[in-house]
């Protein structure tokens, strides 16, 4: 219903809109005694032509406010199960995928972004790894990872792509040591203890 309203009011609006334009339009082009009449016209009946101009707003206001949504369309996966329709929540999978990420020691971080697709889906993951891994190894692992649980725990959808961005690759947070750094310890302590 809220649908053919907003249709609806949006053909009175461009219809209204068009008319006013052509007659306008059409006086001009008639040449300056026309277009002088047109202007006392509109001058001699004000009422009206406020009332036709609030008219044209009221549509256009109606119009706008029924093609916006009050809620936030929720995404589910359905699918017939045996003894009816089964509907698992997109955000769910979203959260059951970035789980994954514990299973690699080099992803420190996962967003996993699961979209339906007629009887298939597609996943994108923004991964941040540590520095050093082998990245296009790790991704094929994961990719095959995330592939078999999606099928596996979800049910009856085919993976048709996973896709992987390395977002970040992290550098360890401690700093490497230095060489001779122990040496220097060793002989700092040696200086200390001596008699």
């Amino acid at each position: 219903m809220k649908r053919f309203v907003h249709w609806l009011f949006g053909l009175l609006v461009m219809l209204a809109l068009v008319g006013i334009a052509g007659t306008v339009m059409n006086y001009a082009l008639q040449g300056e005694e026309s277009w002088q009449s047109f202007v006392n016209c509109l001058a001699s009946s004000r009422d009206e032509a406020f009332m036709a101009g609030g008219a044209v707003l009221l549509s256009m206001l109606v119009y706008l406010l029924s093609g916006v949504s009050s809620r936030r369309p929720v995404d589910y996966l359905v699918f017939k199960g045996r003894n009816g329709k089964v509907s698992v929540k997109v955000q769910t999978v979203n959260d059951y995928i970035a789980q994954i990420a514990d299973e690699f020691a080099d992803v420190l971080s996962m967003e996993p972004r699961l979209t339906p697709a007629s009887g298939t889906v597609e996943v994108d993951l923004d991964v941040r790894v540590k520095a050093g891994t082998q990245i296009p190894e790790m991704s094929s692992l994961l990719q095959d990872r995330v592939r078999a649980a999606v099928k596996e725990h979800v049910g009856l959808f085919e993976v048709k792509k996973v896709r992987i961005n390395i977002d970040e690759i992290v550098v360890s947070s401690q700093p490497a040591p230095q060489p001779g750094e122990n040496l220097d310890a060793a002989v700092a302590s040696d200086e200390v203890g001596a008699p």
